[in-house]
């Protein structure tokens, strides 16, 4: 799964991806890659108890814009 675009608030970008009815179950190895680069990002990561999973992103670069399809999750659980 790629980002969409987000809007930072507060010095960050929030992406939350909602549970899927046959997705990962908890616990949850959750990582975060750069798609130009393949790179792994260190991110906050919450996964609530419904299974939905919100990333967190610092805005270093005041952006204040990411543009979508910048980073890749992938979720196994």
């Amino acid at each position: 799964i790629t980002n969409p675009a987000i809007t930072a608030s507060g010095g960050a970008f929030t992406w939350t991806i909602a549970a899927q009815a046959n997705g990962p179950q908890q616990p949850m190895l959750v990582q975060v890659y750069e798609v130009a680069t393949g790179g792994m990002v260190l991110t906050d990561v919450t996964v609530a108890t419904n299974g939905n999973v919100t990333i967190g992103i610092n805005d270093t670069e005041n952006a204040g814009t990411l543009t979508a399809g910048t980073y890749r999750v992938v979720i196994i659980g």
